[in-house]
């Protein structure tokens, strides 16, 4: 079942590696010219239209995406690839991992010695911290749904294919009543739902994420949205398991200590925390365009270590480990109270 939730991620990765190929392939999404070879080869003149560029350009374009192995030459024009129409049903991850990419882009460019040695000053000049502003989510009037709909979307369509991975490494039969403290839109409460008929999930975040939020599940029966700023409100009572899922490497341990004692102080005994989320890159790993927010973000992410110390600390027993690679590296870490 693992094997089957990381098919997503190892047809996708081929063609996000390098960025002239991945910039080809997103301009390609966006105009149409893979929509049209995915129902059949296509003549250069009928990609030349939807493009809309001239002959020399679609040249260029097209010799992108024949050196990213996203097409080939078929007889009388060009044709996705085998391996690419592979990846054919995954585009809502690729499109995710681009849009990503790109915002990360420029300040790996134009920031890079800052994110090696200043971490601090990094955050102060990178643009990137501008999408994740969680102060802006404070309320839920227009301009506060308006600045933060786009990192709820992106971080959305990520979760939606990160989510089988966890449901294969984890029995959630025996949990009825979750909650997932910054579970964002919802999405890995509506997965977890519709695949357990018996479990009822809380998503506990910040007021303007829990409007989008309640939009994105508003045919789910099972989950609920509280409003809340866990910096200073406690978890709601009444569950038996307590879910991390990305969350924690957006606060300095000191926040994220406290996030979790928020959930020792909530769970019954016999409770269940999990946190399923990004380890450190490895430093063997190959990392290419589409782990460019990654990279970004190294300094963020944890031992998963440090966590199971942290639970050690609060009381927290059967801690236990397990480490799975999506396209980057994730750790799952599980303990009961």
């Amino acid at each position: 079942m693992v094997e089957a939730a990381l098919a997503p991620f190892r047809a996708t990765a081929p063609f996000l590696a390098h960025y002239p190929g991945a910039q080809a392939l997103a301009e390609a999404l966006r105009c149409g010219l893979i929509g049209r070879l995915a129902s059949g080869g296509a003549t250069h003149a009928a990609l030349a239209g939807l493009a809309k560029v001239p002959p020399a350009s679609l040249d260029v374009l097209l010799a992108l995406l024949r050196g990213a192995g996203v097409i080939a030459a078929a007889p009388g024009g060009e044709a996705l690839t085998p391996a690419f129409r592979t990846a054919l049903p995954y585009l809502g991850l690729m499109q995710a991992k681009l849009e990503a990419a790109a915002l990360a882009l420029p300040d790996f460019h134009n920031h890079f010695g800052a994110l090696l040695r200043d971490r601090a000053g990094f955050m102060e000049r990178a643009a990137i911290f501008a999408l994740y502003r969680y102060d802006l989510a404070l309320q839920e009037d227009a301009a506060a749904l308006a600045a933060t709909a786009p990192w709820v979307g992106l971080t959305t369509a990520l979760t939606r294919y990160e989510a089988p991975v966890l449901l294969a490494l984890h029995d959630f039969s025996r949990i009825r009543h979750l909650v997932e403290p910054g579970g964002n839109s919802g999405e890995m409460a509506l997965q977890l739902t519709t695949a357990h008929p018996a479990l009822h999930a809380t998503v506990v975040d910040l007021p303007a994420v829990c409007a989008l939020g309640r939009r994105h599940v508003a045919a789910a029966p099972r989950i609920r949205f509280i409003a809340a700023d866990l910096r200073r409100q406690p978890l709601p009572a009444g569950h038996d398991a307590v879910l991390f899922k990305s969350m924690l490497h957006d606060w300095p341990e000191q926040q994220a200590r406290h996030l979790l004692a928020l959930s020792a102080a909530a769970l019954p005994p016999g409770g269940e925390v999990l946190i399923f989320e990004r380890a450190p890159l490895p430093a063997e790993a190959a990392l290419g365009y589409g782990q460019m927010q990654d990279m970004l973000f190294h300094g963020f992410y944890r031992p998963p270590a440090d966590y199971a110390l942290w639970l050690v600390e609060l009381g927290f027993h059967d801690v236990q480990v397990r480490l799975v690679t999506l396209d980057v590296p994730f750790a799952l870490v599980t303990a009961r109270r």
